[in-house]
């Protein structure tokens, strides 16, 4: 019975990567048990995955030392900048506590921004806030269309 490479190569990923036992990758491969502890010598299967056990583990060291000094330099310096950075990896770690992005009220800034508006023109040029009003209607009208998407 010839195996292809490709069997081969599965097996020992899922020894190796997926961490099964001889029998639970001859069960899924259909690969006899002697066989995979054949491959498992000429390969050093054992070896190959204390090897990936232990970057795993240095890769999550790693993450924490980051998600620890970005936390204190956040807290230190308050700045936003050093803040964000903080915030977003804590929801990449833990995505219950993930802040989101805040919503953005546009018919509320939409009105402001008019208000705004119509009080520089009644200082600035009265003709121009009656221009306005004439047509606020139609202003309203293209704002809600241009963001329909949006809403």
């Amino acid at each position: 019975m010839t195996i292809s490479q490709e069997t081969r190569y599965l097996a020992r990923g899922l020894y190796v990567r997926d961490r099964f036992t001889f029998e639970e990758v001859s069960d899924r491969m259909g690969v006899p048990v002697g066989t995979l502890k054949n491959w498992s010598k000429e390969e050093d299967w054992p070896g190959r995955r204390h090897t990936l056990l232990r970057e795993n583990l240095d890769a999550k060291e790693q993450l924490q030392e980051l998600r620890r000094k970005l936390i204190l330099q956040a807290v230190s310096t308050l700045d936003p900048q050093k803040i964000w950075p903080a915030l977003k990896l804590e929801g990449m770690l833990n995505p219950a506590t993930e802040i989101k992005e805040a919503q953005v009220d546009r018919p509320r800034i939409f009105l402001e921004d008019l208000e705004f508006i119509g009080a520089v023109l009644k200082e600035i040029n009265p003709e121009g806030l009656k221009v306005l009003a004439g047509s606020f209607a139609i202003i309203v009208e293209r704002f809600k269309e241009r963001h329909a998407e949006a809403a």
